[in-house]
């Protein structure tokens, strides 16, 4: 497992590209305890966020290294092939990591950071680039602070992100 959330009582489990089993939940009241959900993609790094589990692939992708997936609304074991968006796709960087704040969600490939926001329908989201050198080198390099600051390891640096702002 590379990444896991806590979504309507269940805890899902995001495996990492390549592993044999794929992704799922445990759910406490049940028996087996673990169901496997064969539709969930394979990823680094996941979110909930406006009753919806998020998955960015990570620096382990070989394909779609760009892709960020969504679950049904109010449904995390459900995963329609149609339910993703490619963030700057073609740019050269993976999509590795994402933190929500409280009105989006911060997307962060390997040399660049993205908003991204959206009203009713994820595919219709609006992703603007925050900054087109600064990201993070792999899974949690970086932290929320306060839901409004973000701290930010790239290259040997710290960053600090305030307002869509980065500073040394």
């Amino acid at each position: 497992a590379a990444a896991c959330v806590q979504y309507q009582d269940r805890l899902y489990v995001i495996m990492r590209e390549g592993s044999a089993q794929p992704g799922g939940y445990f759910n406490s009241n049940a028996t087996p305890a673990f169901t496997e959900v064969a539709t969930m993609p394979y990823g680094e790094a996941a979110v909930v966020y406006k009753e919806r589990i998020f998955i960015a692939c990570g620096t382990s992708a070989t394909t779609n290294t760009s892709r960020l997936f969504f679950s049904a609304i109010g449904d995390g074991a459900n995963w329609p092939g149609i339910n993703f968006v490619d963030v700057s796709k073609g740019n050269g960087q993976k999509l590795v990591f994402m933190l929500t704040t409280n009105n989006d969600i911060i997307l962060f490939k390997e040399h660049s950071t993205y908003r991204f926001g959206y009203t009713s329908d994820p595919a219709k989201a609006d992703i603007s680039l925050i900054d087109e050198h600064i990201g993070v080198p792999a899974s949690n390099c970086a932290v929320s602070y306060n839901n409004n600051i973000i701290y930010v390891l790239h290259d040997n640096s710290v960053y600090e992100l305030y307002y869509n702002i980065y500073s040394r």
